[in-house]
């Protein structure tokens, strides 16, 4: 996830709750069968059954990526890399391309994952229409995804990051939060992609409107949280325990704006960093009720073309796991069973969301049949 980093001990306490509903993945029984080599700068092998590609780089440029906070992204001409080592290869049907690192956790240093935007041609969502390439030859690919460990794709931060390629970036203040990188914790605009202290209670942070409560200790004191953690995100609500809110679902054009409910929002915020993360209390000025047509005119954000009913639901994605070794028969059934259960069209059958459960059966990424995209 993208987002402002916050100080050690508050960064604990936030993860414990962001990611308190994760598993681990089951394995299958099948046992792989032979991977496929292709030559390029450093060696890309295919899946046993097509399902993703490793990237095998030199040791020292894996601990490189580890250490700084991008990873492999920390410059143009890295992304220039990995980019032709995939176009080289496959042709140019990819909307999102899946860099996963194969680490066991996430490095420190790093957040959980990453979206960093190629194009997007989508009006109506705050995204500005763009193609900035960094480093792709692809004139269709939305996104590059960096996620630092290898569970992500079953545990999360993925349905987050896929989101961001829409949503939050509505402007004109209506969405406000707290920057946890300040020890008052001031008031900022949502502007990094999140949704901040809001009843959006979906991937990108917020709370469930259900649970908010005005606190009679104090003037202007409110409790919210979402599901049956303690208190809310800002940025983030879980990984992949939580589905994707109305709101989130009408910016990635799965929903019509008449599934959208009214969103409280608040301003005027301050908090006791400890009272909020622990109990998700808060404090504000202003309270207001938008409705999707207020946030609309409000922002100046227009009505989202494509609209619902012919946006695009069906997508193209390859998952690319970078690893210093080659990656072992374990490794390569582990990262099919999380391919297979997160991408598939149907539901995976475990307490975490896949995509599909995520948009409620409206939208599906395609991943399998790699050896199809070759060219």
């Amino acid at each position: 996830m993208k987002n402002k980093q916050i100080n050690n001990s508050l960064l604990v306490i936030f993860l414990v709750i962001l990611f308190s509903c994760q598993k681990s993945v089951d394995p299958v029984v099948d046992t792989p069968t032979t991977s496929t080599t292709i030559t390029t700068k450093y060696p890309l092998v295919l899946s046993p059954n097509n399902l993703l590609v490793s990237i095998q780089v030199p040791s020292a440029t894996f601990s490189f990526a580890n250490d700084n906070y991008y990873g492999i992204f920390s410059s143009d001409d890295s992304v220039k890399v990995f980019s032709d080592i995939i176009y080289q290869r496959f042709k140019d049907d990819f909307d999102f391309i899946f860099i996963v690192s194969n680490n066991a956790t996430r490095p420190s240093i790093q957040p959980y994952g990453v979206n960093f935007g190629v194009s997007n041609s989508v009006k109506g969502t705050g995204k500005p229409i763009f193609k900035n390439g960094r480093g792709s030859t692809s004139a269709k690919l939305k996104s590059y995804m960096l996620l630092t460990y290898k569970d992500a794709i079953s545990n999360g931060p993925t349905l987050h990051e896929i989101c961001h390629n829409w949503s939050n970036y509505i402007p004109k203040g209506i969405f406000k939060t707290i920057d946890g990188n300040q020890a008052s914790l001031p008031e900022i605009d949502a502007l990094d992609g999140h949704w901040g202290v809001a009843s959006t209670n979906g991937q990108l942070g917020g709370f469930d409107l259900a649970t908010l409560q005005t606190l009679t200790d104090a003037p202007n004191h409110y409790h919210a949280q979402s599901g049956t953690r303690s208190s809310f995100g800002l940025f983030a609500n879980g990984g992949n325990s939580l589905a994707y809110s109305p709101i989130e679902l009408y910016m990635m054009g799965l929903a019509p704006k008449s599934e959208v409910p009214d969103v409280t929002v608040f301003s005027g915020l301050t908090v006791d960093a400890i009272e909020f993360f622990n109990k998700g209390n808060f404090f504000a000025t202003s309270k207001k009720s938008l409705s999707l047509d207020q946030i609309i005119a409000q922002s100046g954000i227009g009505e989202r073309i494509p609209d619902y009913q012919s946006s695009q639901k069906e997508f193209r994605a390859i998952v690319a796991v970078v690893s210093p070794t080659a990656l072992t028969a374990a490794e390569w059934t582990s990262y099919e069973k999380s391919i297979t259960d997160f991408f598939k069209k149907s539901n995976d059958e475990t307490s975490l969301f896949n995509f599909y459960e995520a948009t409620k059966g409206r939208g599906w990424i395609k991943t399998d049949q790699l050896n199809l995209e070759f060219k």
